[in-house]
């Protein structure tokens, strides 16, 4: 492995600009710091090196603590984030912004973002264009018979809607069940309130104002929802199961996408099946529609309200920011963030308690990702998160539907 840093590396890791690490090197090299420097094909790096992080960690603290106040803004968040997010939640954010430089995919969902969502995924289904949401629904469809094969043993049928969202995409498996007699429980998960509030308006609207709806305030990412599943399991003596939807490529968003699954897994029992749908992808070139839009370097589109949710409440507003939209070969990955045009001071009042966050100009901040799927690297994903994989199908357009269960040892 090499035993230097990257620039990019550097950058993320302390939540610098590339540039400064460039202003690095060139006042090494003018004698002006005693960093350890290597050079590779051409090009010259910071070394990897017990002294060298020593010295990093200095010239970053020595910056914040003396940073020019012309270039330094003071800001603090709108009342709407104090309404919006609890006090842990707002911990997580300010704790993910610090250590890895992003905004959580599901705080997006809170509040307006909710509404926002809603509205896109019913614009997505008054158009023809293929979408996931529509591909997941025809998937879902195509795929009855499988499914009801596998659900011909149990009594009833459980329905466990991870990510809820707006419940669009369950709809009509939901119906399916109740024409076959087997529909039990429908247990709504997701950690935004207002999604489960949606989701729940949307259900009563289509099956009746005495539809059965289950809501459960759960971050899949880290939470297990195994005790809510548990007196079916141990009183039922085999009659139920657990049908878990994890609909829409939702694992895709998160920085460790295994997380959810592994989470998800541990939480099922050994009759239950997971159904996970996303769009994969072939070869390891960008998906040809992102890179005709973006080619494969960051342009400078403004960033979608939903991406941007948190920072708006945040108060980090557009005039504060450059949009980066790209993709990242070596990540395999698709991104939006915000790129610093100002160091900025994050003032956050907590009555009697200040929380001071301390963000350098130049640092970007991800507020969107997607990573890309192959169908080998999904199957494997997933296996490795404690599941089986017994059924896939997928499009010609390549949207997939994927069936597993826990592995039994």
């Amino acid at each position: 492995m090499p035993n230097y840093f990257k620039n990019t590396e550097l950058a993320e890791r302390y939540n610098i600009s590339e540039a400064t690490v460039r202003n690095w090197i060139k006042s090494t090299k003018e004698g002006r710091l005693n960093l350890d420097l290597t050079e590779s094909r051409g090009r010259v790096y910071v070394t990897d090196s017990i002294s060298n992080i020593a010295l990093i960690e200095g010239f970053v603290e020595q910056n914040r603590k003396y940073r020019n106040s012309l270039s330094n803004k003071s800001i603090k968040p709108k009342r709407e984030f104090f309404e919006t997010f609890t006090y842990e939640q707002i911990g997580d954010i300010l704790r993910n912004i610090e250590l890895h430089h992003e905004t959580p995919r599901q705080y997006c969902y809170f509040g307006e973002g909710a509404q926002e969502w809603d509205d896109y995924i019913k614009k997505q289904l008054e158009v023809p264009t293929p979408s996931v949401v529509r591909r997941e629904i025809e998937l879902l469809s195509a795929n009855y018979s499988y499914i009801d094969q596998r659900l011909a043993q149990f009594e009833r049928v459980n329905v466990v809607d991870v990510g809820v969202g707006n419940a669009v995409p369950a709809r009509d498996l939901i119906d399916h069940l109740k024409q076959k007699g087997k529909f039990g429980r429908y247990i709504a998960i997701d950690s935004s309130p207002d999604m489960l509030s949606i989701a729940e308006k949307n259900l009563k609207r289509w099956f009746g104002d005495d539809f059965d709806f289950e809501g459960h305030l759960i971050d899949v990412a880290k939470q297990s929802f195994s005790g809510i599943l548990a007196e079916d399991y141990i009183k039922s003596e085999g009659r139920a199961m657990n049908l878990v939807l994890f609909l829409g490529a939702t694992p895709t968003n998160f920085r460790v996408p295994g997380d959810a699954f592994r989470i998800i897994c541990e939480s099922m029992y050994p009759d239950d099946l997971m159904i996970y749908t996303d769009k994969v992808e072939v070869g390891e070139e960008p998906p040809e529609w992102f890179r005709h839009s973006y080619d494969s370097g960051p342009r400078e589109p403004e960033l979608l309200v939903r991406h941007r949710f948190v920072l708006d409440l945040l108060g980090i507003d557009q005039s504060l920011y450059s949009a980066e939209v790209g993709y990242d070969r070596e990540k395999r990955q698709k991104f939006a963030r915000a790129e610093l045009k100002f160091g900025l001071t994050l003032r956050i009042n907590f009555g009697d308690n200040d929380k001071t966050l301390q963000l350098e100009k130049g640092s970007r901040i991800t507020v969107w990702r997607s990573w890309r799927m192959t169908h080998n690297g999904l199957v494997d994903l997933i296996e490795k998160s404690g599941f089986y994989v017994t059924h896939s199908s997928q499009t010609k357009d390549r949207y997939i539907l994927t069936i597993a269960e826990p592995h039994h040892d």
